[in-house]
């Protein structure tokens, strides 16, 4: 039964963050007290790659098919704001019963526009759940994994990237279980659902319908069984199933051994990569079905529930990391703090901030670009010197107005602007 007041059904905030509701119960118990970075530099209301990469304004990073697990389409059907766009997918043909899921024949189609840099530009690959007239999404509460962690920028650079990587790890393996377990709670065999998929490895060109991104009659007659014609009760239910259980989903996904039809899988991956060597002439650029999005990834697969969340916790460590009290902060000498002229988009863009820092690496790492307040360049300046780490640092003059100025240095060591030494250089 749908509640508004319901948690499940609402996005819970964490560091400024909107995730979806039903990741307060398949997620450790500990997520919702995360340290989570803002990523001030990803601003969907403001999305900067309309500027900087010609994105359509309108539908921005959304020009991608979303994968949604079973009990989230289930809780959209549920809920009144949802109900009719997410029935409308299913009756177009749209829904496997591990959820919305993206048809080979369209996978290929994807990859072909991502190849073309037309990710972000592109109407012709377009999340499902996406309105057209407003530019919104219309399930956001019940939004899937690469819809919660994709950002267009990371304030931490590198650390940043690979905080956003292991919280999608988890979450991905975490949705997967309770997918699986829902399936069973309602009735489906899912080692026999395996087999069928299996079974439809033969077949790959005959399992999309019309338009492409829709999987064909036949298809969903043998996936669903019994099911076919009742998909919207199939999804209720297993969402009534996570709603009952809710105050164990971290229990029973730590413990549900995740089932893969690895021969469907292995097919989709062949036929992907004679597509790319057809579209590149012989050249595959060394891209294969892993380096995008599906749900048929299983990068995670290598690690338990468990093992995820202490891989997310060893990344929170990194992204906050301080030198200790006796250790050296010294400016790196290949970065330089210049004064924004504006005489650029990217310079442009960010107007209301006078300064810049730059890095470019002499060992090939991506350069590094980060716009500077006044305030946050004379506590950057700071450190022009090598400074011994005290507390009272911290308390100095030139931090009074850096309204978290652990925070502030940590990104600065994780985007290698500062670095850390254990004693003053000769």
């Amino acid at each position: 039964m749908y509640n508004s007041d319901d948690p499940i059904f609402n996005t819970v905030e964490i560091g400024g963050h909107n995730f979806p509701g039903t990741w307060r119960y398949i997620l450790h118990p500990d997520f919702i007290n995360l340290k989570i970075p803002k990523e001030k530099l990803a601003d969907c209301t403001n999305c900067p790659m309309v500027i900087l990469n010609n994105y359509n304004p309108q539908y921005k990073c959304c020009t991608h098919f979303a994968q949604i697990p079973n009990f989230q389409i289930g809780l959209a059907l549920k809920d009144p704001a949802s109900r009719v766009i997410a029935q409308n997918v299913i009756d177009n043909g749209l829904a496997l019963p591990t959820g919305i899921e993206i048809t080979p024949r369209y996978y290929i189609e994807s990859i072909g526009a991502h190849k073309k840099n037309l990710f972000g530009k592109s109407i012709e690959i377009l999340c499902p759940f996406m309105d057209r007239s407003k530019g919104m999404c219309t399930i956001y509460p019940y939004r899937t994994v690469i819809c919660t962690t994709f950002f267009c920028g990371h304030d931490h650079c590198k650390n940043g990237i690979l905080y956003w990587e292991k919280l999608s790890e988890m979450a991905h393996h975490a949705e997967r279980a309770i997918t699986q377990w829902s399936m069973k709670k309602s009735g489906m065999n899912i080692e026999r659902y395996m087999e069928r998929l299996d079974d439809l490895s033969e077949s790959l060109g005959e399992l999309s319908g019309i338009p492409s991104y829709a999987w064909s009659k036949k298809a969903r007659e043998y996936l669903y069984g019994s099911w076919f014609g009742k998909e919207a009760e199939f999804f209720e239910k297993c969402a009534d199933h996570v709603m009952a259980h809710r105050g164990d989903l971290w229990e029973i996904g730590c413990s549900q051994d995740i089932i893969e039809a690895l021969h469907f899988e292995e097919a989709v991956d062949n036929l992907l990569n004679i597509q790319t060597v057809d579209q590149a002439n012989g050249q595959t650029n060394g891209e294969t079905c892993n380096d995008h999005f599906i749900n048929h990834d299983s990068s995670d697969d290598d690690f338990s529930l468990v093992e995820l969340w202490e891989n997310l916790n060893h990344a929170t460590d990194k992204l906050y990391k301080l030198p200790q009290n006796g250790q050296i902060l010294s400016f790196n000498n290949e970065a330089e703090i210049k004064e924004n002229k504006m005489d650029s988009p990217l310079n442009t863009l960010f107007k209301n901030r006078p300064f810049y820092v730059t890095l470019i690496s002499k060992t090939g790492d991506e350069p590094v670009t980060i716009f500077l307040t006044s305030e946050e360049k004379e506590a950057l300046s700071l450190f022009l010197k090598p400074v011994k780490i005290e507390n009272s640092i911290f308390n100095s003059i030139k931090f009074l107005k850096i309204e978290k100025p652990e925070e502030f240095i940590s990104k600065f060591i994780g985007c290698n602007i500062l670095i850390i030494q254990n004693q003053l250089n000769d």
